[in-house]
């Protein structure tokens, strides 16, 4: 199965639920490591309010998520988004989440 389309995928959390996003962050993180083994996930991490300070803690800022997905269809992205826990315990917001087919044409490691 190629992987070839990219999709930028904005998730903004639902209200009053950082609690629940830093509880089940493990879990978040162990559901998609075959994502990022397999390349289906090549970026991912929380997206702020606005960037945080020198020695600011930052966590409370964390307003939802962005991730670069690999795959073949916008449909197969939607699976992998629903099949995550942070989907399935009401972190994400899936009615205002986007999907945004894209290519990437310029990479520098970080």
């Amino acid at each position: 199965m190629s992987q070839d389309n990219e999709f930028l995928v904005r998730l903004p959390d639902m209200p009053d639920v950082l609690e629940t996003r830093i509880a089940n962050r493990p879990l978040h993180l162990m559901h998609n490591q075959q994502h990022f083994a397999s390349g289906k996930i090549a970026f991912g991490g929380p997206f702020y309010s606005s960037q945080p300070e020198d020695g600011e803690e930052s966590m409370s800022k964390i307003i939802g998520s962005i991730h670069l997905c690999k795959a073949c269809t916008e449909k197969e992205v939607w699976q992998m988004i629903r099949d995550d826990p942070y989907a399935k315990l009401g972190v994400w917001d899936l009615e205002r989440t986007v999907v945004t087919p894209m290519k990437v044409f310029v990479s520098k490691p970080l």
